[in-house]
């Protein structure tokens, strides 16, 4: 079922965007940005002052006339994944629009501050999502000759990181 509920998300978000943010204590908040087949989820250590809860916004992607570019990352992903730490990030919301007073995308509703943050394709999380769903019929079952095969490689890997880190030994002064 969730795993449907993200093969629609990735699906509507080739058209619309969907914002939620999450204030957080002091003036810092969660966003959470579905923009056309990826995921991203970005601490701002600033805040909107009005806005107290949770609230969400969806917007068109293509806002006929729109003379702001949306620029989802500000950095270059590799396959989907991206991250950011204290960078300039032009995403964070301004207070809601109604979308039949939309002039703009994303990133023109929007202001820019240092964040921090990943990005992700939505196929990522669905994968996860499965993954996850799929633990409950998963039923470890070992015998006597594995779990000593595992006991002998977790002490040759202790011991092999004893040996690397302990101290050389002092020579004593010949006289």
């Amino acid at each position: 079922m969730v795993l449907a509920l993200f093969v629609v998300l990735w699906a509507v978000s080739y058209w619309t965007f969907d914002r939620v943010s999450v204030p957080l204590s002091g003036r810092s908040m969660l966003i959470f940005i579905s923009y056309r087949g990826q995921l991203s989820a970005v601490y701002s250590p600033t805040s909107i002052p009005r806005i107290t809860e949770v609230w969400r916004e969806r917007g068109d992607v293509d806002v006929p006339g729109n003379t702001y570019p949306d620029q989802f990352w500000p950095r270059r992903r590799v396959l989907g994944f991206g991250w950011i730490t204290n960078t300039l990030y032009l995403n964070t919301p301004n207070p809601p629009v109604p979308r039949d007073q939309q002039i703009s995308g994303l990133t023109g509703r929007s202001w820019a501050c240092a964040c921090t943050g990943l990005a992700a394709p939505v196929w990522f999380a669905a994968l996860v999502l499965l993954g996850v769903a799929a633990l409950p019929w998963v039923t470890p079952r070992y015998s006597v000759r594995t779990l000593l095969v595992a006991m002998t490689l977790v002490a040759l890997v202790v011991g092999a990181f004893a040996a690397a880190n302990r101290a050389p030994l002092e020579r004593l002064p010949l006289e």
